[in-house]
């Protein structure tokens, strides 16, 4: 019997480490073998076998206190790759997806970022089913802490400037901590509607699931579960140190 990964679209033999069918969209990229996956670039691409477009960024170059900070590099970069792993296992896809995982230096880059990778690939893939962003935040959004100490930030006027081609039921996640404060825990928040509030109102959010993390985030081997060990409260985030109990 042949031990074979069925992926829906074809089949993987883990004994070969190869792909058994061609590629469906092997028409689409005549300079690559007909059996390659995600254009000969898996750690940058993932394709999870459906018809959309996922895009999954973190922020890297994180400073503290005008210091470079390379476990939050580190511990974002993990974060969205657990959340990677946990859509590939969770059965979900369908022939034909796409999911974009990067790290991006500033606030500034998420724009050019999205709208280069929608214009690039959603020809062949749709529309964007998922947005998500693992970094640093607070109540007024996401943020970076530069080399000067002063926050790198969008404000909601910028998010609302850019085009996510959204897909219908699509979800835009922020992991930061606070994204989406529960204003009856947050004294200094007043009255003030929080991050991901403000911008499910946007017009480019309409019909968006937007979520953020009510209170703050920790890092976690699960995105669906808070967990806390010896090796990531000294800070080793990345794998498979996240994992060694």
């Amino acid at each position: 019997m042949l031990n074979l990964y069925d992926f829906g679209s074809r089949n993987y033999d883990p004994a070969l480490g190869r792909w058994m069918n061609i590629d469906p969209q092997a028409q689409k990229y005549y300079s690559y073998s007909e059996y390659n996956y995600t254009l000969n670039n898996p750690m940058y691409y993932v394709d999870p076998n459906g018809e959309d477009i996922y895009l999954h960024y973190f922020l890297k170059n994180n400073h503290h206190g005008g210091k470079k900070d390379p476990d939050a590099d580190k511990m974002f970069g993990a974060a969205a790759m657990t959340r990677a792993l946990d859509f590939l296992n969770s059965g979900k896809g369908r022939s034909d997806d796409i999911l974009i995982m990067k790290g991006i230096d500033n606030m500034d880059d998420i724009k050019a970022n999205v709208e280069s990778d929608v214009a690039t690939y959603s020809d062949t893939y749709g529309k964007t089913a998922e947005f998500g962003l693992w970094s640093h935040s607070g109540i007024d959004g996401p943020f970076r802490e530069d080399s000067k100490g002063n926050y790198d930030q969008l404000s909601v006027k910028d998010w609302r400037e850019i085009d996510f081609n959204w897909a219908k039921g699509a979800n835009a996640m922020f992991y930061g901590c606070r994204s989406g404060f529960d204003q009856g825990e947050w004294s200094e928040a007043g009255n003030k509607k929080s991050f991901v509030q403000q911008l499910s109102s946007m017009p480019n959010m309409q019909d968006v699931q937007v979520w953020g993390q009510t209170q703050r985030s920790w890092p976690s081997p699960f995105t669906d579960t808070r967990v806390y060990n010896e090796n990531i409260g000294v800070g080793n985030h990345g794998y498979p140190n996240l994992y060694g109990w």
